[in-house]
Order: C-alpha cells, then sequence, then structure tokens
C-alpha cells in the first residue's frame, strides 16, 4: 500500500460508514502482521539516524578491510629437482 495514497480514504467525515483511517491502519496491521504492535516502536528520526550509523560501519569496515589472502587451492608448477635439471644438460643447443 502507498502511504501517499492513504490521505484519499480518510473521508469518514463525509462517508460515516468508513472507518477512521488511524483505526483502518491499526487493522491493515493486524490483518497482516497477526499482531497490534511492532516488537520495535521507533520514530522515523531514530530509523533514519539508525541507518545513517550503520552504513557508516560499513563504509568504515570496508575501508580498514585488509587484503584477502590468496587463494590456498591454486595451481602452482611442480618445483624443479637436481635430476631434471642434469637432464637438461645433454640437449645440444
Amino acid at each position: 500500500m502507498n502511504p501517499k495514497k492513504l490521505g484519499g480514504k480518510a473521508n469518514h467525515r463525509q462517508e460515516p460508514w468508513k472507518v477512521p483511517l488511524p483505526l483502518y491502519i491499526e487493522e491493515l496491521y493486524l490483518k497482516h502482521f497477526k499482531k497490534e504492535r511492532p516488537d520495535n516502536v521507533r520514530s522515523i528520526e531514530q530509523m533514519m539516524a539508525d541507518k545513517k550509523r550503520k552504513q557508516a560501519e560499513r563504509k568504515e569496515r570496508e575501508h580498514w578491510q585488509p587484503e584477502a589472502p590468496p587463494p590456498e587451492n591454486v595451481l602452482e608448477p611442480p618445483a624443479l629437482q637436481d635430476s631434471d635439471i642434469a637432464a637438461d644438460d645433454s640437449i645440444p643447443f
């Protein structure tokens, strides 16, 4: 439901069979969430402050994150042994 369009539903004075808007919103909340109130009631200002704080923490964490170590399953070429080097000396170049 779009909160901008809820004002159009607030005409209970013109149409007395309609429920006032605050009660209508409470009914919708109860119908959707099966409880009367949220577990954690916060103001919009609190929610915005928390969001900004979390964004700042995330940005700081990403900024100071250490470089990732190289993956351990990278295939490395096999190390040369002395017998391999001696065999290369017999090539006539």
